[in-house]
């Protein structure tokens, strides 16, 4: 079964304007539920616009996207968010913590968006924190961490909702090489061991290539 489909996608904007700019052309992409896709190729490819078709924060000028058999490309902004919320997590090369949050309120954002009981959101936060290794850190704010702990916080968040897909940008961008290693680990023990489908944007290619499938893309195409 495709965890994610995309059938002739086109992004285009300033459509008819002189700067009119093709940001996706025509792309077909078939990922299976499960496994762990890399994302590569030059600045202004269209990566991170193809994340964003996948992650439902955009929608296609042609074509379809469907999430686990849905077509979200049609889907209305308020349906998008409820797919983004119960399906897919997201981690960011920024972290995107709130800065005046604690790491275990960061982690309970998505599920109280979700409209998740306190009791269930406490416990689920601490679990997911524990399984981090950042277990005795809840109440600490971000400015108080590493940033290879602030990105552990980061991925905590995006499994609040227990999601199917794992959408990643650069998630080891801003981390040294050690830290980012192990970041790393982690992103792939969630692919392995818990069967998540895991899509990453990067220009690390030894990253890329711990991947099942490497997708190049250049000009806004899949090559």
């Amino acid at each position: 079964m495709s965890s994610v489909k995309l059938e002739n996608v086109k992004r285009f904007y300033n459509i008819g304007k002189t700067n009119e700019f093709r940001a996706l052309k025509s792309i077909d992409l078939a990922i299976d539920k499960g496994e762990f896709i890399s994302i590569i190729g030059p600045s202004g490819s269209g990566k991170s616009t193809l994340l964003n078709m996948i992650g439902c924060l955009d929608t296609p000028t042609e074509g379809k996207v469907y999430i686990e058999d849905s077509d979200v490309s049609k889907l209305n902004s308020s349906e998008r968010a409820k797919i983004r919320r119960e399906r897919i997590g997201f981690v960011f090369q920024q972290f995107n913590l709130i800065r005046s949050l604690t790491c275990i309120e960061n982690i309970e954002l998505p599920m109280e968006f979700a409209g998740t009981g306190r009791d269930e959101m406490i416990k689920r936060s601490q679990k997911l924190l524990d399984i981090m290794g950042l277990g005795d850190k809840g109440n600490q704010i971000p400015s108080e961490m590493s940033g290879g702990e602030q990105q552990r916080v980061a991925i905590a968040r995006a499994l609040a909702n227990n999601p199917q897909i794992i959408l990643a940008d650069e998630p080891t961008g801003n981390l040294d090489t050690k830290t980012g290693e192990k970041i790393m680990e982690v992103l792939i023990d969630l692919n392995r061991n818990e069967n998540k489908t895991l899509i990453m944007v990067t220009h690390d290619n030894e990253i890329a290539d711990v991947a099942d499938r490497i997708v190049r893309m250049q000009d806004g195409k899949i090559v």
